[in-house]
Protein backbone atom coordinates (compact mmCIF):
# COMPACT_ATOMS: atom_id res chain seq x y z
CA UNK A 1 0.00 0.00 0.00
CA UNK A 2 1.49 3.48 -1.10
CA UNK A 3 0.14 6.54 0.40
CA UNK A 4 0.56 10.16 -0.82
CA UNK A 5 1.72 12.67 1.53
CA UNK A 6 -0.07 15.94 0.91
CA UNK A 7 0.05 18.04 4.39
CA UNK A 8 2.25 17.07 7.23
CA UNK A 9 -0.34 17.97 10.54
CA UNK A 10 0.63 16.83 13.73
CA UNK A 11 -2.56 16.16 15.99
CA UNK A 12 -3.34 14.19 19.04
CA UNK A 13 -6.82 12.15 18.23
CA UNK A 14 -6.89 12.23 14.29
CA UNK A 15 -6.76 8.10 13.48
CA UNK A 16 -3.64 7.84 10.87
CA UNK A 17 -3.62 5.80 8.84
CA UNK A 18 -5.62 3.18 10.12
CA UNK A 19 -7.65 3.98 13.17
CA UNK A 20 -5.36 3.07 16.19
CA UNK A 21 -3.01 4.93 14.90
CA UNK A 22 -1.93 8.38 15.30
CA UNK A 23 1.02 10.56 14.10
CA UNK A 24 3.38 12.04 16.92
CA UNK A 25 6.23 14.38 16.76
CA UNK A 26 9.01 13.30 14.01
CA UNK A 27 11.41 11.30 15.04
CA UNK A 28 14.90 11.25 13.25
CA UNK A 29 16.36 7.73 12.73
CA UNK A 30 19.21 7.43 11.02
CA UNK A 31 17.93 4.76 7.97
CA UNK A 32 19.02 5.12 4.71
CA UNK A 33 19.18 8.76 6.12
CA UNK A 34 15.79 9.70 5.60
CA UNK A 35 13.51 10.51 8.84
CA UNK A 36 10.74 8.47 9.57
CA UNK A 37 7.13 9.24 11.27
CA UNK A 38 6.34 6.57 13.50
CA UNK A 39 2.45 5.46 14.72
CA UNK A 40 1.37 4.38 17.72
CA UNK A 41 -1.54 2.10 18.60
CA UNK A 42 -3.85 3.45 21.65
CA UNK A 43 -1.51 1.01 24.02
CA UNK A 44 1.48 3.26 23.21
CA UNK A 45 3.45 0.55 21.05
CA UNK A 46 4.74 1.61 17.83
CA UNK A 47 2.91 -0.11 14.88
CA UNK A 48 4.40 1.50 11.73
CA UNK A 49 7.18 3.75 10.68
CA UNK A 50 6.68 6.15 7.54
CA UNK A 51 9.49 7.80 5.32
CA UNK A 52 9.26 11.84 4.45
CA UNK A 53 7.30 10.13 1.22
CA UNK A 54 4.59 9.02 2.96
CA UNK A 55 5.56 4.95 2.14
CA UNK A 56 5.16 2.23 5.28
CA UNK A 57 8.62 1.56 5.88
CA UNK A 58 7.91 -0.92 8.98
CA UNK A 59 5.29 -2.34 10.34
CA UNK A 60 4.91 -4.25 13.66
CA UNK A 61 1.83 -6.28 15.78
CA UNK A 62 2.60 -7.42 19.45
CA UNK A 63 0.88 -10.02 21.63
CA UNK A 64 -0.03 -8.56 25.54
CA UNK A 65 3.73 -9.55 26.52
CA UNK A 66 5.53 -7.57 24.20
CA UNK A 67 6.21 -10.50 21.69
CA UNK A 68 6.35 -9.26 18.18
CA UNK A 69 4.39 -11.24 16.10
CA UNK A 70 4.18 -9.69 13.07
CA UNK A 71 6.97 -7.51 10.99
CA UNK A 72 7.06 -6.33 7.75
CA UNK A 73 9.56 -4.65 6.27
CA UNK A 74 13.58 -5.08 5.17
CA UNK A 75 14.39 -2.15 8.02
CA UNK A 76 13.38 -3.96 11.02
CA UNK A 77 17.47 -3.62 12.85
CA UNK A 78 17.33 0.40 12.34
CA UNK A 79 14.24 1.06 14.36
CA UNK A 80 15.03 0.10 18.09
CA UNK A 81 11.82 1.91 19.67
CA UNK A 82 8.82 -0.54 19.88
CA UNK A 83 6.50 -2.25 22.48
CA UNK A 84 5.72 0.66 24.69
CA UNK A 85 7.90 3.27 22.93
CA UNK A 86 10.74 1.26 24.73
CA UNK A 87 14.43 0.44 23.26
CA UNK A 88 14.50 -3.23 21.98
CA UNK A 89 18.00 -4.72 21.90
CA UNK A 90 17.16 -7.58 19.60
CA UNK A 91 20.23 -9.37 20.22
CA UNK A 92 19.23 -9.70 23.79
CA UNK A 93 15.18 -9.88 23.35
CA UNK A 94 15.15 -7.32 26.21
CA UNK A 95 13.15 -4.15 26.54
CA UNK A 96 14.96 -1.34 28.29
CA UNK A 97 12.37 0.51 31.04
CA UNK A 98 15.14 2.80 32.05
CA UNK A 99 16.10 0.63 35.10
CA UNK A 100 14.96 -2.59 34.44
CA UNK A 101 15.62 -4.90 31.38
CA UNK A 102 11.97 -6.56 30.56
CA UNK A 103 12.11 -10.08 28.64
CA UNK A 104 9.03 -10.88 26.43
CA UNK A 105 9.86 -14.03 26.01
CA UNK A 106 9.53 -14.46 29.61
CA UNK A 107 6.73 -12.20 30.50
CA UNK A 108 8.39 -10.73 33.13
CA UNK A 109 11.11 -8.65 34.68
CA UNK A 110 14.56 -10.02 34.72
CA UNK A 111 15.87 -8.44 37.78
CA UNK A 112 14.35 -7.01 40.94
CA UNK A 113 12.68 -3.21 41.74
CA UNK A 114 15.31 -0.79 42.03
CA UNK A 115 15.47 0.26 45.88
CA UNK A 116 14.54 3.92 45.77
Amino acid sequence: MTLTLVCNYIFSDVPFPYPSARPTARSAIQAKAKPSLRTYDNNGNVIGYWNEDGDLVEEYAYDAFGNTIYEEGDLADFFPHRFSTKYYDAEADLYYYGYRHYSPSLGRWISRDVPS
